[in-house]
């Protein structure tokens, strides 16, 4: 098993910036087939060594590969994303037919808010642009943060982008899929599913949950 030092060193080659320290993060100690379960079995004869240089190599081309182009494709889905959220603006207050609301401005306003979420701030706040040329503005040290002007303008959403990143780039990317992920769902929804209640009570719950979440999930 790895040491408390590669562990620690592990944790922090999270982005480009560690690379270097990824070649000797990963322990020589090869893993014993008799400690795994079987679907697991296959990393005892896996050269750990040889797959932490060979994404070291990755990392360091994919990196040096990234310019204007980049940027350009960013810009690109930034104005698709910009041009959804006015429509669903510009459309919100149309009837359309007998409706209480207008399924259209939902439509565009939901893809654009998951636009702007999981495509645009999701990669920069995880540093996917800090070596591009953006004018600072989609770096992940200044992207929403530092004042009320740059968080409406970069990403207004109901959590905070401070939350976002402490939740998601740190607790759940050092920790995916493990114990402590905060964003391990089986675990995260094993009260709604072994609760005594009828399946249709339980959508209901699911659905108010599903209008609230970002509220309190992010929250400090």
């Amino acid at each position: 098993m790895a040491t408390r030092a590669s562990q620690h060193a592990l944790s922090r080659a999270g982005t480009e910036l560690y690379l270097d320290d990824l070649g000797n993060a990963v322990p020589n100690e090869k893993l014993s087939a008799e400690n795994l379960s079987a679907e697991d079995a296959w990393i005892s004869k896996c050269d750990l060594d040889a797959f932490a240089a060979d994404i070291k190599a990755l990392g360091k081309t994919l990196a040096a590969q990234q310019g204007d182009a980049d940027v350009r494709h960013l810009n690109k889905i930034v104005c698709w994303q910009r041009a959804c959220t006015a429509l669903g603006v510009a459309t919100m207050a149309m009837p359309l037919g007998p409706l209480p609301f207008n399924p259209i401005a939902v439509w565009f306003l939901s893809l654009g808010v998951l636009t702007r979420w999981t495509i645009v701030a999701h990669h920069v706040c995880h540093g996917g642009f800090d070596k591009c040329d953006t004018g600072g503005r989609y770096h992940r040290f200044t992207f929403g943060v530092g004042s009320v002007y740059r968080r409406c303008v970069d990403w207004l959403d109901w959590m905070l982008v401070e939350a976002w990143n402490v939740e998601h780039n740190n607790l759940h990317h050092f920790r995916t899929g493990e114990p402590g992920d905060p964003d391990l769902v089986e675990r995260n929804l094993v009260t709604m599913r072994d609760f005594p209640l009828p399946a249709k009570l339980k959508y209901v719950a699911v659905a108010a949950v599903a209008a609230m979440w970002k509220w309190f999930y992010y929250a400090p």
